[in-house]
């Protein structure tokens, strides 16, 4: 049985989870599963300078609807983080055909896995109102998130419970991933007597300490910070902070076993999964006398390892409760003040209790939490004797953990240089091509062990697709299996065994889902053009460095294919100019007209203008020397065929011809997608009125148009005064200069209207 698990990415903690709980309940049952990491759905990637085409990602989606998939799980809290309810409902319709289940998408007749968020929201809220606290403020997420959404409505209901203040400055909507150190900053200047920062996530709380800090506020003393999600770095951070605990791996847990109850005929249903508050230091207890029991189960689920199975480690269950037993003594030592305890702690936590579980335990992490627990300790105490023996004790104990972390590091260092090694090598590798052989698409699966890439499947189109935001991508029937990586060697395919169906790219004759469970689908793509997916596995410290992964290959093929372009473009040019010196065709045959717009042609337009400018009237006259490039010439072959690119070109050439007439002027066509134009002018016009009366040329030009496509081109002008000694060469150059000033600021979607609108 093959799942696809639909999702923004891998890298965040939140989706890392969720794959950890999917994939161990899946390879319990020997189910395979696709991990499909998109982006945002609806977002405007144009802002986003540095990853303008990461919409080619949403490319991906198509792939959840290829018939060899048996189910989906499909997490919408971040994939329509940008999308409103229409477009939500819109987006699920696509899966209607396919088994499916949603995390966090609630909706009547869907299957789906949600998180309570009130519920342990609503504990923390009560209980720092039970402590003294009446002023709140919060920080929220993304307006269409649907977990961001409940928490905020749940902060409003008991705002409004209990009468408290509740206006547009003790609230501020921020982002569950993209900095918002602005807006914490606003919050906290805006509400400085608050009681309590509320944040929508961990990440927002740790924004909320920086702006604290700024405004010299403690949280925890000063002021209460409660977050959500109960991240890994709730317990490192000082004070560590309370947070309201969803367990994400068991999402991914009940989703799977939701879609296996759909793939078995069940009704649809919905589940629901509790949220529980953690109490730590970062809430006040304005001096009552409660001292807060420490959730030891939440520190040793903390000092774990990312992503560790307790059932794969040897004696784990004797690991947890030797660190239960440890944590226990800690806080029994801190509530009584004894130190003598501490003797008990030394025989447990020792360098040789981290080296027999360095498999499970996080030598750091636990640095960290004794380290806190030591601080916050050593603060209460008085009694100099007692400070002392606490000292020593706690320096026994750090001392054998740090041989063991230096042992670590020591291993980590010679793994790290390694992989900086191995990824040094894959950049130079990837772009070192020999000739055009086929065999440089293997090269680019050479020195993946940086990734954790063992197996992997480079996919290639026939030609590369052009794609636009927004667009439902359809993937070609077949796809060409280029080259293929097994256990770390690569292998060329044959040219017989390359084309393969779509619905069979996860299952070809060199993929055997024996040696895994899990793969990874990703776009190749640049810019605006795809040119197939890589298909892998990847371990998940390979995750941050997935998507330069991406990028790198992407690059190559670009570069590798255009490579064997221009080679056939050299070789045909070749063949031309033999045929032209054989059939002794001289260029003082050729014509001063251009035969597919009717317009002179580039040695035409200068021979007209030498007798244009000797008829140029008088001083008070100049010539407008215009340069017009057509925009996204390219995308309109690609999408509507050459013969709508040709259409296009005599369309520019019909604009540019109805414009210069009204000046007696020219046009001409001077290159393949780049033409030129001059009239006389009075020399004090306005050139703004020129470029107005053109522009309205080419709207009206495209309203009566029938096509699908918006013809267009940027333009830049240029003023040859009487007398200025300027060539017609340098009035284009410098037209061409300004010219792609405005095509910068052009958009490059050609179509007339969305085609999902």
């Amino acid at each position: 049985m093959l799942i696809g698990f639909i999702v923004s990415g891998i890298v965040e903690e939140y989706t890392s989870n969720l794959c950890k709980g999917i994939e161990k309940m899946a390879e319990a049952d020997g189910v395979n599963v696709v991990v499909i990491p998109g982006k945002y759905l609806n977002m405007n990637f144009e802002e986003d300078l540095k990853n303008k085409y990461g919409y080619c990602f949403n490319s991906l989606y198509s792939y959840g609807l290829l018939s060899c998939f048996d189910g989906l799980i499909i997490e919408m809290a971040s994939v329509a983080m940008y999308s409103n309810e229409t477009q939500k409902e819109k987006f699920a319709k696509i899966f209607k055909d396919v088994p499916h289940v949603f995390i966090s998408f609630s909706k009547r007749g869907y299957s789906s896995v949600t998180l309570d968020n009130k519920a342990g929201l609503n504990d923390a809220l009560e209980y720092m109102y039970t402590n003294g606290a009446r002023k709140f403020a919060m920080i929220g997420g993304p307006d269409k998130n649907i977990d961001a959404k409940e928490r905020k409505q749940c902060f409003e209901n008991f705002l409004k419970k209990y009468e408290l203040v509740q206006n547009e400055n003790n609230y501020v909507q921020g982002s569950f991933f993209l900095d918002c150190s602005k807006e914490a900053e606003q919050l906290v200047a805006n509400n400085l007597d608050a009681d309590a920062f509320i944040c929508a996530n961990d990440i927002l709380a740790i924004r909320i300490y920086e702006a604290c800090r700024k405004y010299n506020l403690k949280p925890g003393i000063d002021v209460s910070v409660l977050g959500f999600d109960d991240s890994k770095f709730c317990i490192s951070t000082f004070p560590s902070i309370s947070s309201v605990r969803t367990d994400v791996v068991n999402i991914g847990k009940e989703s799977y076993k939701l879609l296996m109850d759909i793939i078995s005929g069940r009704p649809a249903r919905k589940v629901v999964l509790p949220s529980h508050f953690v109490l730590r230091d970062s809430i006040c207890h304005r001096g009552q006398e409660e001292k807060r029991k420490t959730d030891v189960d939440s520190d040793i689920n903390y000092i774990l390892k990312a992503n560790v199975q307790l059932d794969e480690i040897p004696n784990s269950e004797r690991a947890i409760d030797k660190l239960r037993e440890i944590l226990s003594l800690l806080n029994c030592a801190k509530e009584n003040n004894d130190a003598e305890l501490l003797n008990n702690i030394l025989a447990l936590a020792d360098e040789k209790f981290l080296s027999e579980y360095k498999d499970l335990v996080d030598g750091e992490l636990f640095l960290n939490l004794l380290d806190y627990n030591y601080k916050k300790w050593f603060l209460t105490i008085d009694d100099y004797n007692l400070k002392n023996k606490i000292i020593s004790m706690y320096i026994k104990i750090i001392n054998d953990i740090m041989k063991y972390n230096r042992k670590t590091y020591d291993n980590q260092g010679i793994k790290n240089m390694d992989a900086t090694y191995m990824m040094e090598a894959f950049f130079r590798d990837t772009m070192q091509f020999a000739g055009n052989s086929e065999l440089n698409y293997s090269k680019i699966f050479d020195n993946l062990d940086f990734l954790g890439i063992e197996n992997a499947f480079l996919y290639l189109y026939d030609e590369p697709l052009s794609y636009m935001q927004g667009e439902i991508f359809e993937i070609p029937q077949t796809l060409n299996l280029k080259a293929c990586l097994l256990d770390g060697k690569t292998i060329k395919v044959p040219q017989n065994k390359q084309k393969i169906l779509k619905e069979n790219i996860f299952y070809n004759d060199y993929l055997d889902w024996k040696d895994f469970s899990k793969l990874y689908i990703f776009p190749v793509y640049a810019e605006n053009y795809l040119y197939g997916v890589v298909i892998c596995d990847i371990k998940p410290y390979g995750f941050p460095k997935a998507e330069l992964f991406v990028n790198q290959i992407s690059a190559a093929i670009r570069m590798f294919q255009l490579r064997i372009q221009n080679n056939k473009i050299m070789n045909e040019y070749e063949e031309s100019m033999r045929r032209l010196k054989e059939n002794n065709i001289t260029l003082d045959t050729m014509t001063k007209t251009d035969p597919l717009t009717g317009l002179n042609n580039r040695r035409g337009f200068f021979m007209r203008y030498e007798k244009m400018r000797l008829l140029c009237p008088s001083d008070t006259s100049s010539m407008l020397v215009g340069y017009a490039d057509m925009n996204n010439l390219k995308i309109i072959n690609d999408r509507f065929g050459h013969d709508e690119g040709d259409y296009a070109l005599k369309s520019i050439g019909s604009v540019l011809t109805d414009f210069v007439t009204m000046y007696n002027g020219f046009a001409a066509r001077i290159g393949g997608d780049e033409f030129a134009f001059t009239i006389a002018v009075p020399t004090d016009g306005d050139l703004t009125e020129y470029r107005k009366e053109l522009q309205e040329l080419f709207d009206d030009f495209n309203k009566k148009s029938i096509k699908q496509y918006i013809v267009s081109a940027s333009v830049g002008f240029s003023l040859i005064n009487k007398g200025d000694d300027i060539t017609i060469e340098d009035a284009l150059n410098s037209a061409d200069e300004k010219l792609y000033i405005e095509k910068n600021e052009k958009n490059r979607n050609v179509l007339k209207a969305n085609l999902l609108e």
